[in-house]
């Protein structure tokens, strides 16, 4: 009796427990999953201590209270940590939307029971009904035999397999982080009353795991908080005010408060300093990349920084860690010159080049095609119920919604951020905003209407765009499979010749690596096989570079930084892939007046060169060792 009470109690959790945990085993019994970029892997490695020895939560990316915890867990858990956190996040977030939508159609019947049925409240729960039956209680028994709540689940797990597919299978914090900020949306516009504070959870995670990706989705959340509250029939009670601006304040403070502790754990001068060369760096890189690369079309003002070819060469190919003048204030300075650069370009030519990249690498592009029909579908559902006798006046609201999600959009392409690790979290946030708010439109229409006519084709007219929908998901998913079975043997063969990489190194542990950073950049790993890489392996660059953690390391070798162990001659080896041009570093240096020749030493696998640098003062010392050999 007890169990069967549980069941009861619990169905909707433990149906959409069921739907994300078949979801994950389909992909898990036919994929392994990997880290999606070496971004990922890099913030593993420092979470775990194979990149300095001992677990440490400052990573730069995650706010810190979030990367000490999971570096806490490295330390007392022999467990992949950060990957298995990764997937809780991703297919947690899959099971909160399930759990909601599952919920609301429960609420909708419950509505539905006790007032007379009205044809013209439409929703996307009532949408699964391909057609009216002339009797409410004939289709109520008919929704029960189908399984309402069945049929909604595999749709929406129809939906991740089409959607999110390869992000599933291909985990990438920044994403993971958008899926939590979207699963909160979705949760604070379908919940009700002191229910909504669950969302504070997902959307705090969100922003402890990604800041950018949560702030990014923030105005969206603050368009459906108020969407939601303009529903309520006495807008400013108190309650209405103490609730609605509760959430608010509660969001904010608890934003304020992860971010403020991760300052404090970032408040070390030398972290301090590093931060700030991060920040500039991350301008550069992610906002300015034209600059970084045209040196002549931007001489007069590198000339102007007192950047040379040569140390513009080593930011282009972002080996800049072998470059000690590269620090904090040369970086700002060019930050100031880029912005400068860009700011001699007209606004209209700008927005030309926003729309063009909008329809031909974006709008048209096979990745986010499939997003917009979908974003475009449910949209116009959500306005066709909208626009029923009862709910026209909430019209606005979907046009709000649209032109809060435009702004987004609008602020991606101007600042040249359309990649699809921040599209498609964007995408997903933006479709459960507005599934949730047409979901929710039943409870919201004016009591007594009763537009049987128009209400039918209204209902038709929302199933016929859920059809759509479906189909576009069918459509895709072999498209998706493929897609990820191709990924996966590409991957297999990448790391292959890294795992022969660090074998090579591991066998000369007294000597330190550097790899060029761009022969390492499709590395990735599988997140449920930590691999503990070699101690005396590095990048020449990175976003991690300068860091107290890479001078730590360096410590343990006797330099002071990477750049001095770029030049030193004795145990210190570059790597590189083979064909790789190797001379800006012969360049940089005979620049600085320490001319020297890079020597091929032999091979650390497959397409993979060694180099040793050998100054001139030891060329020399080599010919003095054979002319002395000569005369004996």
């Amino acid at each position: 009796m007890a169990g069967k009470q549980f069941l009861k109690k619990h169905k909707n959790c433990i149906l959409s427990l069921a739907m994300a945990l078949i979801l994950a085993g389909i992909l898990a019994a036919r994929f392994d999953f990997y880290y999606d970029l070496n971004d990922d892997v890099l913030i593993k490695d420092i979470l775990s201590g194979v990149y300095s020895g001992t677990p440490d939560g400052h990573t730069m990316q995650l706010l810190y209270p979030l990367g000490a915890l999971l570096a806490l867990l490295y330390r007392g858990l022999s467990i992949p940590v950060f990957g298995a956190f990764l997937l809780f996040c991703q297919f947690g977030s899959i099971w909160a939307v399930g759990y909601r939508s599952t919920v609301l159609v429960d609420e909708e019947r419950a509505a539905r029971d006790g007032a007379p049925f009205a044809p013209g409240m439409c929703s996307a729960a009532s949408a699964t009904r391909l057609a009216e039956p002339a009797v409410c209680g004939a289709w109520n028994i008919t929704a029960e035999r189908l399984g309402v709540k069945g049929v909604l689940l595999l749709a929406e797990a129809l939906f991740w397999f089409a959607a999110m597919g390869s992000h599933l299978v291909y985990l990438q914090y920044t994403v993971t982080a958008g899926m939590l900020a979207g699963a909160a949306i979705f949760w604070v516009v379908t919940a009700k009353g002191k229910e909504r504070f669950w969302a504070l959870l997902l959307y705090w995670l969100s922003f402890c795991l990604r800041p950018e990706m949560a702030l990014l989705c923030l105005p969206l959340a603050g368009a459906g908080g108020l969407c939601i509250w303009g529903r309520e029939k006495q807008i400013f009670s108190k309650e209405s005010l103490r609730h609605y601006l509760g959430l608010f304040a509660a969001l904010v403070i608890g934003m304020g408060v992860f971010y403020g502790l991760d300052v404090l754990a970032y408040s070390d001068p030398n972290w301090k300093d590093f931060r700030q060369f991060f920040d500039e760096r991350t301008i550069l890189y992610d906002y300015h990349l034209d600059f970084v690369e045209q040196y002549d079309e931007n001489r007069e003002a590198y000339e102007e920084t007192g950047v040379s070819r040569t140390l513009q060469e080593m930011l282009k190919n972002y080996n800049f860690g072998a470059a000690d003048e590269i620090d904090t204030q040369m970086l700002s300075s060019l930050a100031v010159q880029a912005k400068k650069t860009d700011a001699k370009e007209s606004v209209l030519s700008r927005v030309k080049k926003a729309i063009w990249r909008l329809v031909h690498e974006n709008w048209l592009s096979k990745s986010d095609l499939p997003w917009n029909f979908v974003w475009l579908a449910v949209v116009f559902a959500w306005c066709s119920c909208c626009l029923q006798k009862g709910n026209r006046r909430y019209f606005r609201q979907p046009v709000f919604v649209v032109c809060v999600g435009g702004m987004l959009w609008g602020y991606l392409l101007m600042q040249g951020r359309m990649v699809d690790r921040v599209t498609h979290p964007l995408y997903l946030a933006q479709i459960l905003l507005a599934v949730g708010l047409w979901g929710t439109a039943t409870s919201t229409a004016a009591p007594g209407v009763n537009t049987r006519s128009t209400g039918r084709i209204h209902t038709v007219m929302t199933a016929a765009v859920c059809g759509v929908i479906l189909l576009l998901c069918i459509l895709r998913v072999p498209g998706m499979w493929q897609g990820v079975v191709q990924e996966q043997t590409h991957r297999e063969t990448v790391n292959q010749t890294n795992e022969d990489v660090f074998a090579y190194c591991e066998k000369h542990a007294s000597t330190l690596f550097l790899e060029d950073v761009y022969s390492t950049v499709a590395y990735s790993e599988k997140i449920m096989l930590d691999r503990d890489k070699p101690f005396n392996y590095d990048l020449l660059g990175g976003w991690l570079v300068k860091s107290p953690l890479t001078k730590q390391k360096l410590s343990a070798f006797g330099y002071a930084s990477m750049g001095e162990a770029a030049r030193s001659s004795e145990k210190v080896c570059l790597l590189a892939d083979e064909g790789t041009d190797m001379s800006w570093l012969t360049e940089y240096l005979e620049e600085r007046g320490e001319p020297g020749m890079l020597l091929r030493i032999g091979s650390a696998g497959e397409g993979v060169e060694v180099y040793q640098f050998l100054s001139e003062e030891r060329i020399n010392e080599m010919f003095r060792g054979e002319e002395i050999d000569a005369e004996d």
